[in-house]
């Protein structure tokens, strides 16, 4: 081996002088990639649907946090008698519909009567009132 700098041998971690990293330069330039971030709707879908053991009929069950949330809800509702409660409760079961057949049925002829009322005004708007305007072809 010499001192000269020229006479630099290529061999185990020595690459050639052409391919080593100048000075600054980055061996991974474009770097790790950045993790994903969740959006809020996939962070409450994570907690809704993380198992929890609860004591069901004396037996220790998984369900999922909404299952524990839904059960504990019923609970509150028929023990206190709860009027919070009961309408968490009630948003609940409408937001995934899963309401009692009689507030259905009710819920049903509301927006049947809106959608025969929509359609009672767009027919007085378009037809007219009086016969003898109206010429038949």
């Amino acid at each position: 081996m010499t001192d000269d700098p020229k006479a630099y041998t290529v061999g185990f971690r020595r690459p050639p002088e052409h391919s080593r990293f100048k000075p600054g330069q980055s061996g991974n330039p474009a770097g790790r990639k950045n993790r994903r971030k969740m959006r809020e709707a996939e962070i409450v879908a994570m907690v809704r649907d993380e198992p929890i053991e609860i004591m069901l009929k004396g037996k220790k069950v998984k369900v999922s946090m909404f299952e524990a949330t839904l059960r504990r809800t019923y609970q509150c509702v028929l023990t206190k008698g709860s009027v919070r409660e009961l309408e968490k409760l009630l948003e609940l079961c409408a937001k995934f519909g899963a309401l009692p057949a009689d507030f259905q049925a009710e819920e049903a002829r509301r927006g049947a009567e809106s959608v025969m009322q929509k359609i009672r005004t767009i027919f007085d708007r378009t037809v007219p009132d009086d016969d003898e305007d109206v010429v038949l072809v």
